[in-house]
């Protein structure tokens, strides 16, 4: 036993968490967001990458080419979400990170939100 899980069992209830995987981005994170029917994860960064990983941490999809994205949003199913763009570009993005439509609205977007499916999507301006 280490000194860390001699402390979480000092200080912590239920059992010590372990580490199943880890993964970083090239740049400084700007959303996680994770689908809990497929168990992936979505992760985006400054430098413009959006990554999804699947359950063991693996990279299953991966775009480089989102510069300025703000927020993220992602359906619990896996099936794609939307990414803001700056701040007032929106794009629908599917589980390949391949853009199916992007709009370009009046005002800033204070923030997203995707339906579990994936077919309703909620902006805040």
């Amino acid at each position: 036993m280490n000194q860390a899980d001699s402390e979480w069992l000092r200080e912590g209830s239920g059992n010590c968490p372990r580490l199943h995987w880890s993964f970083t981005t090239d740049g400084p994170l700007v959303s996680l967001q994770f689908s809990r029917e497929s168990g992936e994860t979505l992760l985006a960064d400054v430098s413009g990458g959006i990554y999804i990983l699947d359950r063991e941490g693996m990279v299953v999809a991966l775009s480089r080419g989102f510069q300025r994205v703000t927020e993220v949003a992602w359906s619990d199913a896996g099936e794609g979400g939307v990414v803001v763009i700056g701040e007032s570009r929106l794009s629908r993005l599917n589980n390949r990170l391949e853009v199916l439509w992007s709009i370009e609205l009046p005002d800033a977007i204070l923030a997203v939100a995707i339906d579990p499916y994936g077919q309703y999507i909620g902006v805040s301006l």
